[in-house]
């Protein structure tokens, strides 16, 4: 049986939801919680590295800034008759969100 080792509850995220992170641009967003995030990206990012990232919602923007934890290849996606890796990562807040129902509420 696994265990579990988050901090806080993970909620997923579907619909209009925007993400983009400063250094590559666009990301997908899949679920945050109060300490964190984790996303899908084109590009790996560095573990360790500081990385501000930015979710929009309706008429509502976090701009947050975080550390990398895990960046590791996911699958692929064909983009331009080119095979390319597709990233999860995952991103621990530097202070955590103090409330999800902004964004929860955008799903």
């Amino acid at each position: 049986m696994k265990t579990e080792r988050r901090k806080s509850r993970r909620t997923r995220l579907d619909g209009e939801v925007e993400c983009g992170v400063v250094s590559i641009d666009s990301a997908e967003l899949h679920d945050i919680s109060h300490t964190g995030v984790r996303f899908k990206s084109l590009k790996r990012l560095n573990p360790n590295s500081i990385q501000k990232i930015v979710i929009s919602f309706d008429s509502t923007v976090l701009n947050v800034r975080g550390t990398i934890v895990r960046s590791m290849i996911y699958t692929t996606r064909m983009v331009e008759g080119e095979a390319l890796p597709v990233y999860e990562v995952a991103l621990t807040f530097q202070d955590p969100l103090r409330n999800l129902t902004q964004v929860t509420a955008a799903r």
